[in-house]
C-alpha cells in the first residue's frame, strides 16, 4: 500500500498545491468540491478494485492515487479555465525583488516544518526499536495530542493564509485586525 501511494504523491502534492493556490484567490469552495468529487472516486474505485477485482490492498492504493490524480486534474483544468491571473508566461519567470520579500517569508515556515518532520521520523525510528508496546503506547499518546493541537494548528494555518491575502493586497490594517 505504502509503496504505491509513495509513487502517486505528486498527485497528492499537486491537488494541495493548486488547491491552496486557489484558495489564496479567493475561492475556497471549489478545492471542497473538488475534494468531494475525489472523495467518491475513491470510495466507489475502492470497491471496485477490491470487491470485483480482488486487488486488495493494492486496490485501495491504487483508488487513492487515481481519486488524488483526479482531483488535481480537476484543479488545473479550473484554474485554466477560470483564473487568468494564473495562466503562466515566459515573462512571469524573471527575478523581481518582491520575491525576496516573500521568500523571506516562506523560508522559516518551510524550515519549521521541516525541522518537525524529520524529527517525527527520528523519533519513530527510535520507538520503533523500544518494542510493539512501546509503539502503540506512543500512537495512543500521539493521537491524544493531535487532538489537542490539531485547533491551534489549523488556526495558524488560517491565519498565515488570511495574512499572505491581505499583504498581497497591501490591506495592511486587516491584517491587524486580524491579528486582534
Amino acid at each position: 500500500f505504502i509503496s504505491i501511494i509513495l509513487l502517486g504523491i505528486f498527485a497528492s502534492v499537486s491537488f494541495n498545491l493548486l488547491s491552496n493556490v486557489i484558495r489564496a484567490l479567493g475561492d475556497s469552495r471549489t478545492p471542497l468540491f473538488f475534494l468531494i468529487i475525489a472523495v467518491i472516486i475513491n470510495v466507489v474505485l475502492d470497491l471496485i478494485f477490491i470487491i470485483y477485482f480482488g486487488m486488495g490492498v493494492e486496490g485501495a492504493a491504487i483508488a487513492t492515487v487515481i481519486a488524488q490524480v483526479s482531483s488535481s486534474v480537476l484543479c488545473l483544468v479550473y484554474i485554466k479555465k477560470k483564473m487568468p491571473l494564473l495562466q503562466l508566461r515566459k515573462k512571469d519567470f524573471k527575478f523581481e525583488k518582491e520575491f525576496a520579500v516573500h521568500l523571506n517569508a516562506a523560508l522559516p515556515m518551510a524550515f519549521q516544518s521541516s525541522i518537525i518532520a524529520v524529527g517525527a521520523i527520528v523519533l519513530q525510528a527510535a520507538l520503533n526499536s523500544l518494542g510493539t508496546d512501546v509503539v502503540a503506547a506512543q500512537a495512543a499518546a500521539g493521537r491524544i495530542d493531535q487532538f489537542a493541537n490539531q485547533p491551534m494548528m489549523s488556526f495558524g494555518i488560517a491565519m498565515a493564509t488570511f495574512t499572505a491575502q491581505n499583504y498581497g493586497a497591501k490591506e495592511y490594517g486587516r491584517i491587524l485586525q486580524g491579528v486582534r
